[in-house]
């Protein structure tokens, strides 16, 4: 406990830059975060529907986006791949 909060630390941890204390920070951050949408697939797990919902046309193979300029689809509105943009310049 430190601090009389609460607080359980499994692993004193020493970083030699602001930097990697941050990252450290933020990643711990997102493994306590709650994800209630799962997939029934893979059982992998997402904080928002929006992106369960986007997760699943990694099984389905749905591609519901299409280019303007051709007949290209794809699973999300953006980004778009960065090599598909310049062959409509």
């Amino acid at each position: 406990m430190i601090d009389g909060r609460g607080l359980l630390f499994s692993v004193l941890q020493i970083f030699m830059h602001k930097s990697a204390m941050q990252m450290h920070a933020r990643e711990a951050a997102h493994r306590t975060e709650v994800k209630p949408h799962q997939c029934q697939q893979c059982l992998k797990s997402f904080s928002s529907n929006h992106q369960l919902v986007q997760h699943i046309r990694v099984h389905t193979g749905e591609k519901p986006y299409k280019c303007s300029y051709c007949d290209r689809r794809f699973k999300q509105l953006e980004p778009r791949p960065a090599t598909h943009a310049p062959s409509h310049r």
